[in-house]
């Protein structure tokens, strides 16, 4: 593993933003470099008063407009195999609040959605905390999980509830529109204890239709019933940026680990943003692949993978990113590349950026 020296960050520092560009051999960094920069400004946010409660669909959302997810960070119609729509394939459909349009996910389709101006939270009681608005006359089943924030995972994974890429299941819905209580998963946490910026849905393969222009769960929106509202500060500061990488090539199977010590004197928000490449030629086809991890305090929070079985000649590319509240205290970051592959050539092009903002509170 490739060790930094730990990096201690103080209150008040009046480092300016300074975004570098990127240097990479391939064209896809000019896209990774524009979604960075989408994700860190998203990310500069904090906590603020909450707004009026407003009604959508007959459900109270304490936090108004504010409840509802903003981005998306993955939209996968084939990731258990498909088939996939023709129609209603833009997954932006599902952001904001509820209002017809919708995208559909496809048989056994991913989408997962990201909050950036709220946080989902448990309420501590029997009430539902999260709510989904599905349409479409087709009633279908959709799998929900949760992607908590560093201290949440901790917790979950201290009461033995296993995360996958860090999200945690939250069971099923089906229907027009349905809430889950976080609560009646994850008991005797007190209220708020529990925050997640993220959900995930997948379509159930199993049920609903197999095929058509639409198949699969078609979402309209995801809103937080219970939720802390977040909003911008007049003045933020990036404290910290750099840059992890490694030019190892490793082994056909094997992993390599870039690390950061970070130690936090104050709350700051932490932005990370990855990729890595192989290419692979040989004269027989063979399985060949990349896998980016981001691995923050043990937990792996994001993953991307590019695979293919019985490849020929071809790049495999992978560009995984995460957002986060970070309290005050030492964390470790980590991205590990995995060679998802039997055989491979030329040298891995890997690095792994991230920066960390505060508030400031110098104005």
């Amino acid at each position: 593993m490739t060790q930094t020296p730990p990096l201690s960050i103080h209150p008040l520092s009046t480092r300016p933003l300074s975004i570098r560009p990127l240097s990479i051999h391939s064209n896809r960094p000019r896209r990774i470099l524009g979604a960075t920069l989408r994700l860190i400004v998203a990310s500069m946010l904090f906590l603020a008063t909450a707004l009026s409660a407003q009604e959508y669909g007959g459900i109270e959302f304490p936090q108004g407009a504010s409840s509802f997810a903003d981005d998306y960070i993955r939209y996968d119609t084939k990731f258990m195999g498909g088939p996939s729509p023709t129609r209603n394939i833009e997954p932006e459909t599902a952001l904001g609040v509820p209002n017809g349009p919708n995208v559909s996910l496809g048989r056994g389709g991913l989408l997962e959605v990201l909050f950036t101006d709220n946080l989902l939270t448990n309420s501590g009681s029997s009430a539902d905390d999260l709510h989904v608005f599905e349409v479409g006359a087709d009633i279908e089943e959709t799998l929900v999980s949760v992607r908590g924030l560093p201290e949440t995972q901790s917790r979950l994974v201290e009461a033995g509830f296993e995360p996958d890429n860090g999200f945690f299941s939250i069971g099923k819905i089906s229907g027009a529109t349905s809430s889950i209580d976080i609560d009646e998963h994850f008991q005797s946490f007190a209220a708020g204890e529990l925050q997640f910026d993220a959900v995930r849905l997948i379509d159930n393969p199993n049920q609903g239709e197999k095929s058509g222009p639409t198949v699969g769960a078609d979402i309209d929106a995801v809103g937080a019933i219970s939720s802390v509202l977040l909003a911008a500060p007049s003045a933020v500061r990036v404290i910290a940026q750099g840059r992890l990488s490694s030019t190892e090539v490793g082994v056909p199977g094997g992993d390599v680990d870039v690390s950061q010590t970070i130690v936090l004197q104050e709350d700051a928000i932490l932005t990370v943003s990855s990729y890595g490449s192989i290419n692979y030629k040989k004269p027989k086809k063979a399985n060949a692949g990349v896998e980016m991890r981001i691995i923050l305090n043990n937990v792996a929070v994001a993953v991307d993978q590019s695979f293919e079985d019985n490849a020929g000649e071809a790049s495999f590319f992978a560009s995984p990113s995460y957002s986060t509240f970070l309290k005050a205290g030492t964390h470790k970051l980590v991205v590990r590349r995995s060679n998802v592959a039997f055989a491979f050539r030329d040298p891995i092009l890997e690095a792994s950026y991230y920066a960390i903002a505060a508030r400031d509170e110098s104005n």
